[in-house]
């Protein structure tokens, strides 16, 4: 273009030098000729009249200029080959740079495949309202049950403590007694065998074992009566049942060694429930939250019901329906969730039920009675 036309179509001549010296003036057209945002509006505009061309012709192929980071996609990008990687692939010769497009292509599939089975089942879950219902009840009754038995976990290890703080002292109590006794026996015994030997021209010394031997015969004596009250204090019938507990508490710190073991394992237990159960519910679009607080309604009493049952079978007489009710509690604040809110929809769509049922059945007329009848 000559100057005079390029004047008349107001464009400007692009000086081919930049800068006149090293530290001196830039040209401005230059310096937005080769930079980084005019190279992306000549990418738009080559991508643009690529996809114009491809729908005159009807073909649903195409491009995108953007780099797969700024659309927003996982996958690994492809390297440049160039025309010399490409050639030695036409004359049968394997380029590195082929190899690795070849590879990377290989993973995108791969990984788009596993894409598309992660959302389809997503989507499953997601839309199949009713059987994540079912589930997060089915989680809410479980952990009621392990609330059920961390409270009768904690029961008991609270009447196995009471029975080994009062058992302990008197079992002390009864050993130290036992241990004077004998020791006192055996120190008698020693001074009667002493007394055996002396003779009556040893009168002094036979006095005074002879007293001895009966300062002895009284300590005993008090020690068995110390022993028996305490038998008696503690409701014990004879002796062979206080030795007997001995061995009970023995075993009753074992049990409490494996009640406290149980408890905490029943916590975790608690704790991975809950974790999944939270999971679970927030997958949940908030659009189908409505959805899924109508159906874990539905499934809320059955559930409930059914482990009011299994607990029942389980327990037997020892049940306390009290201490269910207690866990149910207890597991709904925990869940941070409103019972009266899962009662007063509970009780809507029963009343709505019933006028459902009162519509369907069919309205019965009066016969009507003429006078000569009457």
């Amino acid at each position: 273009m000559t100057p005079s036309a390029a004047q008349e179509h107001g464009y400007i001549r692009a000086d081919k030098h930049p800068k006149s010296t090293r530290f001196g003036r830039q040209n401005p057209v230059s310096e937005q000729w080769n930079s980084e945002a005019q190279l992306r509006e000549w990418r738009k505009a080559w991508a643009d009249a690529v996809n114009h061309t491809l729908q005159e012709h009807q073909i649903d192929t195409r491009i995108d200029h953007r780099s797969f980071a700024d659309q927003g996609r996982d996958e690994q990008p492809t390297i440049h080959e160039g025309y010399h990687a490409r050639d030695m692939e036409k004359k049968g010769l394997i380029s590195d740079r082929c190899e690795i497009n070849r590879q990377i292509r290989k993973d995108n599939r791969l990984f788009r495949e596993l894409k598309r089975q992660v959302e389809k089942l997503t989507k499953t879950v997601s839309e199949n309202i009713h059987s994540v219902a079912k589930r997060l009840e089915q989680l809410r009754g479980t952990m009621i049950m392990i609330r059920y038995y961390l409270f009768h976990n904690r029961m008991q290890a609270s009447s196995t403590r009471e029975w080994i703080s009062m058992i302990t002292p008197v079992l002390k109590k009864y050993k130290a007694i036992t241990k004077t006794i004998r020791t006192k026996q055996t120190e008698k015994k020693s001074l009667q065998a002493q007394k055996k030997k002396l003779s009556f021209l040893q009168p002094v010394q036979y006095y005074q074992i002879s007293q001895k031997i009966t300062t002895l015969t009284e300590d005993i004596e008090e020690l068995l009566s110390q022993k028996e009250r305490l038998i008696c204090d503690n409701y014990f019938h004879n002796e062979s049942e206080i030795k007997t507990s001995e061995i009970a508490l023995k075993n009753q710190k074992d049990f409490l060694k494996k009640l406290d073991a149980q408890y905490d394992n029943l916590s975790d237990q608690l704790t991975e429930n809950q974790k999944k159960y939270q999971e679970i519910k927030a997958d949940v679009s908030p659009e189908k939250s409505a959805d899924l607080f109508d159906a874990r309604v539905d499934e809320r009493d059955m559930i409930r019901d059914q482990v009011y049952q299994k607990l029942y079978a389980t327990m037997g007489q020892k049940f306390d329906a009290s201490l269910f009710h207690e866990s149910v509690s207890d597991i709904d604040d925990r869940l941070g969730e409103d019972p009266e809110a899962f009662h007063d929809r509970t009780y809507q769509k029963r009343i709505a039920r019933e006028m459902e049922r009162r519509k369907e059945q069919p309205v019965r007329l009066k016969k009507k009675v003429h006078n000569h009848e009457r």
